[in-house]
């Protein structure tokens, strides 16, 4: 700190005066930290320095990425204030292809509903060799086989593609 205006001189206290932070002239606030060298300036509870390190280009080299295929979306800004890209692509995995429904007598007077489905696998799945896996599933027990066969309808046909965006 250093005294702000005149003194003044009060009657129990002594000289007294205002104080202000320091000007630090030439010294700077360094958001990346000081050089290692760097000497140091406190003005008020703010320690500035007169060499500072540079910014972190921590994205340097997708700054100015173009994407191919895909879109481009902002993954925020470096240390420099520079604006960083990533490129994103929908990538599919597999397809569920819905076979079928069976209703299935338990002996106790109860069905159970069978879902009979295929999974093809895309290339960019795995090992991209991976063959179709065909399964069936266990879908519910019901009390009658009315009751069965109508929780089936609609829900064993079709397909159904599962995807996820994959990013760099």
């Amino acid at each position: 700190y250093v005294q702000d205006g005149e003194t003044c001189n009060h009657c129990s206290l002594g000289l007294r005066y205002k104080i202000k932070p320091a000007p630090c002239d030439g010294y700077l606030k360094c958001p990346n930290g000081p050089e290692t060298d760097a000497s140091s300036c406190l003005s008020g509870n703010t320690t500035l320095y007169d060499k500072c390190k540079p910014c972190d280009n921590s994205c340097e080299g997708d700054i100015n990425l173009v994407c191919s295929s895909g879109d481009k979306t902002s993954k925020g800004q470096d240390g420099c204030g520079n604006a960083c890209y990533q490129c994103c692509y929908d990538v599919l995995l597999f397809t569920t292809y819905y076979n079928g429904c069976s209703c299935s007598a338990n002996g106790n007077g109860t069905y159970t509903l069978y879902e009979s489905i295929t999974t093809v696998y895309e290339p960019a799945y795995g090992n991209g060799n991976e063959p179709p896996h065909s399964s069936t599933n266990q879908r519910g027990t019901f009390s009658s086989l009315e009751a069965c066969e109508s929780s089936s309808f609609g829900r064993c046909s079709g397909y159904i593609t599962t995807g996820t965006t994959e990013c760099y």
